[in-house]
Formats: structure tokens, sequence, C-alpha cells
């Protein structure tokens, strides 16, 4: 992880599904077992998939924005060293580290066996944000999702 100023940041990159011309994808980049087009991050790279990033995920009913800002805040948390977190309470906000691009069932995820997660039936509302609530917003959580959100704005102005 590099800085610049006082602020810490996490390079972004885009890659394309599988498939593609081009050399560089998802799978290859974050070896993917299972079937899905996703995003991965290490502790120096966030990297996000085209096809998700122009589609979005169904778990999010055609609100792209908001699913931007998850995906990025999704993986920016991998890259700080937070892993998957289940639903918690049915109807509530997911979890930000929740598996939201392929879900918000505990039971879909556990059958996609990724996380190795017990199905116990709860089903979250889709959440783009470390703290829907406003908690915590201020100090370096807080910049850092400042810092997401201009990064997603900037990467759904581009090409």
């Amino acid at each position: 992880m590099g800085s610049t100023g006082s602020s810490a940041w996490i390079p972004v990159r885009r890659t394309c599904a599988s498939g593609s011309r081009r050399r560089l994808t998802t799978c290859d980049v974050c070896g993917f077992s299972i079937p899905h087009e996703g995003s991965c991050a290490t502790t120096e790279v966030v990297t996000i998939n085209v096809a998700r990033w122009v589609r979005g995920a169904v778990s999010f009913q055609g609100a792209l924005v908001e699913y931007k800002q998850y995906v990025i805040n999704h993986e920016v948390g991998h890259g700080l060293g937070y892993n998957h977190k289940p639903c918690q309470e049915s109807g509530a906000l997911a979890p930000v580290m929740m598996q939201q691009s392929w879900d918000v069932s505990n039971d879909y995820l556990a059958a996609l066996g990724t996380d190795r997660r017990a199905a116990d039936g709860k089903v979250c509302k889709p959440n783009a944000w470390p703290y829907p609530t406003g908690s915590r917003r201020s100090g370096s959580i807080g910049r850092l999702v400042r810092t997401s959100i201009r990064r997603a704005r900037r990467l759904h102005r581009s090409p």
C-alpha cells in the first residue's frame, strides 16, 4: 500500500470477463474456481471485473451506481485485511463484506461454498457502505470511504 500526502491509497484496475480477446481476466488475476464473474483484491491492488462494472449484480436490482460503490468498498476492505461476513439478520442491510455480487442470501452463499458458511435462511438487503448508519464515518475510515466514492465516480465516467 502506498501513500500520497496523508491519505492511504490502493490502486484500482479493471479487467475483462473470461473469453475476452484481451490478455488479462479476473479469473487469471483472482484465481477463481467458481463459474461467476467477480472482482478481487490484495494488499497492493484492487481488481474490478469490467462485465460486473458495466452490468452490476442481480442483488442490487439495477442500482448500478450503488453496486459500483459496493464493489469498490468491498474489495478495498479485502485490501485492508477484512474477510467475508454473512447476513446477520434477515431484512437488515448486508455487511459490506458480504459477497453481495453473488447474492444477499446466506443459503445461496452456503451452496456456492466459497466461505464455508452454513445455510440459515437469512436474507439481507443490498448495501454499499461499511458503516451505513453513520457511525465511524470520521477519521481514517471516513477518508477511505470518501476516497472510494471519488474513485468509483471517476471509473463510472471513464469509457
